[in-house]
């Protein structure tokens, strides 16, 4: 089964660094029920195929979804979804989006480390 490229190019925030259009966009997904709780996401390779990115952005962006509970990382070390209340994590994402784009700065990973 191939795997659809996740959608990079974020039109409400075009300034966005590309892991985190990756991470919002899977994040999105999952909320919309594209991607079911406990099930593979794609991993690490096959995604940074996909969406033609290089697999540390692609990691970066996991990283992010990971430190926010939304994805974990089973005993195979695949990741799988863990939650869809992604609410507190959109909200966060937008916050620092509007942020940097009023202060023309570089986005900073606010989440906190696990």
């Amino acid at each position: 089964m191939k795997t659809p490229p996740i959608e990079s190019k974020s039109v409400r925030e075009p300034s966005l660094p590309t892991y985190r259009q990756l991470a919002l966009t899977l994040a999105t997904e999952i909320k919309a029920g594209k991607h079911k709780i406990g099930s593979l996401i794609p991993s690490l390779g096959e995604s940074s195929r996909v969406n033609k990115v290089s697999a540390p952005t692609v990691s970066v962006a996991y990283d992010i979804l990971r430190k926010h509970g939304i994805i974990a990382l089973n005993t195979s070390n695949r990741f799988v979804v863990k939650s869809k209340n992604i609410e507190s994590f959109l909200a966060e994402e937008l916050k620092l989006t509007r942020y940097v784009n009023s202060n023309n700065q570089t986005p900073v990973d606010t989440s906190e480390p696990q």
